[in-house]
């Protein structure tokens, strides 16, 4: 409804995203990697759902792309319409959690289930990857892939474990 509202303008920027993490000093921030690692200190067994594909992506890169779409960085605003911005590539949350595990050096096992067993409230789609040529047309800051972006998170989570 939200998408629909901002249409309704000829001049609208409706960016959509998926699987948002944010810095690691933003400790206020609930996201699937902080689960991951606030559960796998606590457990010695995870259950992951393994049949839903997403692009997880870095906060600060799809930040530092809305400020391009916006114009700002001596850039020309974007043409008006929908952006998909997320980092490249796809994966599963399950492969996501075990990076996020293998980065961490946590001693969790991760199981892999359907989303069924996962039993969630709300549906959820099996592929949410998005497609990110639109925003790449432009010329915009390369989003580099989902694991280096993962690798940059921790890269500052280890900064700050300090």
């Amino acid at each position: 409804e939200g998408e629909q509202a901002a249409a309704v303008h000829l001049k609208h920027l409706i960016v959509r995203t998926c699987g948002l993490y944010a810095r690691p000093a933003n400790t206020q921030a609930q996201n699937f990697v902080r689960t991951i690692l606030r559960l796998g200190q606590s457990k010695s067994k995870l259950r992951v759902v393994d049949d839903q594909h997403c692009t997880p992506s870095y906060v600060p890169h799809v930040a530092r792309a809305i400020l391009f779409l916006l114009g700002h960085e001596d850039s020309s605003p974007a043409p008006w319409g929908i952006y998909h911005v997320t980092n490249r590539g796809a994966t599963t949350w399950y492969e996501f959690a075990a990076k996020i595990v293998e980065h961490a050096r946590l001693g969790v096992v991760l199981d892999p289930i359907t989303t069924a067993e996962y039993g969630a409230a709300a549906p959820r789609p099996a592929y949410s990857v998005l497609d990110t040529t639109a925003y790449h047309k432009l010329g915009g800051p390369p989003m580099s892939d989902w694991q280096a972006a993962l690798t940059e998170y921790f890269a500052e989570w280890k900064t700050a474990q300090r």
